[in-house]
Formats: C-alpha cells, sequence, structure tokens
C-alpha cells in the first residue's frame, strides 16, 4: 500500500494473518525486550519469505478460531513510549544483516490537526518487510520463514 491511514486498518477488521499478514497488540510494547525478539521473528519470517506486513495495533478476536482475526483497531501507544526511529532502531539492531528498504510508518488514530508526535496522539505502527536476497537473522539467532499465516 502506498500511503497507510487509520481508515486502512479498519478496512483489515475481519481479516485474518495470512502470507503477506501479521498482526500484534500495541500491548506488544508494555516489554521492550519482548518487543524486540517478536518483531525480529516476523521481520526475519517475511524478508526470508516473499515480504509482507507486520501491523502492530491491531486486536485480535478472541475464541478459538484456526487463524488469527482482526477484531479491531486498538487503542495505540503515546510517541513519548514509542517512536518509529526507535522502532525501526531495535529491529534493525537486532537483525542480521541489515535490512535496506524496510519502512517502519507510524499512523495516526488522534486528532488529525495533532502534529503525528504530540504527547496526545496515540499511533499503531505498520512494518513494511521486503523480501531479502540474503537469509535475515532475528534476535535469537534462528532464521525464520512465513509459511501460510505462521
Amino acid at each position: 500500500m502506498d500511503e497507510w491511514t487509520k481508515e486502512c486498518l479498519e478496512e483489515l477488521v475481519g481479516r485474518p494473518e495470512g502470507l503477506y499478514l501479521e498482526f500484534k497488540s500495541t500491548r506488544l510494547f508494555e516489554t521492550k525486550d519482548k518487543a524486540a525478539d517478536t518483531l525480529t521473528k516476523g521481520v526475519s519470517a517475511f524478508a526470508n519469505s516473499d515480504g509482507g506486513v507486520l501491523v502492530v495495533g491491531l486486536e485480535e478476536k478472541p475464541g478459538t478460531q484456526r487463524h488469527k482475526v482482526v477484531a479491531r483497531v486498538s487503542d495505540g501507544v503515546s510517541p513519548a513510549l514509542v517512536s518509529t526511529t526507535w522502532l525501526n532502531q531495535i529491529i534493525q539492531d537486532n537483525i542480521s544483516p541489515m535490512m535496506p528498504g524496510l519502512r517502519v510508518l507510524p499512523i495516526a488514530l488522534g486528532d488529525p490537526k495533532l502534529p503525528i508526535d504530540h504527547s496526545e496522539q496515540q499511533l499503531t505502527f505498520v512494518i513494511e518487510v521486503p523480501r531479502n536476497q540474503r537469509a535475515v537473522q532475528a534476535k535469537d539467532g534462528i532464521f525464520y520463514q512465513r509459511q501460510e499465516d505462521r
């Protein structure tokens, strides 16, 4: 997608994870070490497959369905807690090799008149992962690959 907006995220409601889409709740940022571990696994898996999009800011439907399904857009996280620069750095510093073309895009959920880095703004993030020519290793030293929705 050329430009991600809150409306684009809302269009994902009802969609399952798949070969090119993975999503996480912004609660992932409550433990920054866990966030780095989880995100680098997802980035490695997409990079070592055909690329994809990892969205941090979508909640899954509760229940026992076989595939995770988007229930709603999360409430977001304050830019004072998680910035685009920090998120990009935590991913690039914990994968090997670093990935050119990886894009971390903040999506504002609050008042569109507020700047994206305003303390009252709430953000979600879209991480666009291109297919990489070299195998990409996650923080834990393992090379992951995406298969269907896993």
